[in-house]
């Protein structure tokens, strides 16, 4: 039978053991990238050109092509802010900025990021945006 101590000991050494596969790393929690949760400190980026699928069917996966426009190469693309309501899709491309000591060409950068979006209900729908001459719409259907 083992004493107090050795088993004190043992419970020490299994958690030492057990250190290597643990890790300080932030777990993502899916709940943060919910589509429409508002992003506090989302920059709007313009949205130049969408790629929708050629169909798209109630219940199945779409996948869209958004292409924007980066203020300078050294914001980064956070991800993109979705808004639904009744048959209207709000969209917004979200950025955060650089550090300020950081020095970047003062020059407009273009990415290219997809999202994918199941729609539960088939008819008309409205993509809205905020594009480079204020706000634009596209229609598209749900079959």
């Amino acid at each position: 039978m083992k004493t107090r101590k050795q088993v004190f000991v043992t419970l020490i050494a299994l958690s030492f053991a057990a250190l290597p596969f643990m890790s300080c790393e932030k777990i993502e929690d899916p709940s943060d990238d919910h589509p429409w949760k508002e992003k506090p400190d989302c920059i709007s980026a313009p949205v130049v050109n969408v790629e929708l699928p050629d169909e798209i069917n109630a219940g199945q996966p779409a996948v869209f092509v958004i292409e924007f426009a980066k203020p300078t190469p050294c914001y980064e693309f956070t991800g993109f802010q979705l808004n639904e309501n009744t048959f209207v899709l709000d969209l917004k491309v979200c950025l955060a900025a650089p550090a300020p000591e950081l020095v970047c060409p003062q020059v407009i950068d273009f990415e290219e990021q997809q999202f994918s979006r199941t729609f539960n209900q088939s008819g008309t729908w409205i993509l809205r945006y905020t594009g480079e001459d204020g706000m634009e719409t596209i229609e598209f259907e749900v079959l």
